[in-house]
């Protein structure tokens, strides 16, 4: 994908963001002692095509905390807007790397 700039990219890719600082109540707890945190929720393993977690064990991605949580209720309810969220972010990072770091 080329993209023309941030719109663009929002509309091909269909993400309406990658991350934020301190948005989870668990990252908000670092704003306490002064950190910011950026959370970025990329598809584990190899899910995406592209493996951002070289050094897993299968009994890590058993465990993985990605097929938890909200993403796990959603998937019991036969949906799956987060898992393929991750997938479309962890691809833009792998084929867009400039555009994604920018």
């Amino acid at each position: 994908m080329i993209f023309k700039g941030i719109t663009d990219a929002k509309r091909q890719t269909k993400l309406c963001y990658l991350g934020k600082v301190n948005y989870s109540a668990k990252l908000k707890k670092n704003s306490k002692v002064n950190q910011s945190t950026y959370g970025l929720y990329l598809s584990p393993a190899n899910t995406s095509g592209y493996n951002v977690c070289s050094h897993s064990t299968k009994e890590c991605r058993m465990g993985c905390l990605a097929n938890s949580g909200r993403a796990k209720i959603e998937e019991m309810a036969g949906f799956n807007t987060i898992k393929n969220s991750r997938i479309k972010k962890t691809r833009l990072l792998f084929e867009n790397t400039d555009f994604f770091m920018n």
